[in-house]
């Protein structure tokens, strides 16, 4: 079975957001859905608001991972969540 990678773009609510807070956040709840946290970038968005752009990996046998996403529109310092690339990844 191979693995998926995912890339999510989380946009900051405020461009005050403390970028390193939110950070923590995305990886504690990337890593208590068992999913493989395999990098965080930071990109402008516009009037200084701020996005973590977050790839992970999990196994293509859960399917889904609709409930990490959910969890992490959850978050106070995060206002939206897209997914920007779903790829399998083998080896």
């Amino acid at each position: 079975m191979a693995d998926v990678v995912v890339t999510l773009k989380c946009v900051l609510a405020e461009p005050d957001t403390d970028i390193n807070e939110a950070k923590k956040k995305i990886k504690k709840e990337i890593e208590s859905s068992k999913f493989k946290l395999l990098g965080m970038d930071i990109e402008d968005v516009a009037f200084g608001i701020k996005a973590i752009i977050t790839r992970f990996a999990m196994d293509e046998a859960i399917g889904n991972y609709d409930d990490l996403e959910e969890n992490l529109k959850n978050l106070e310092e995060i206002s939206s969540i897209e997914t920007i690339q779903v790829s399998r990844a083998f080896g």
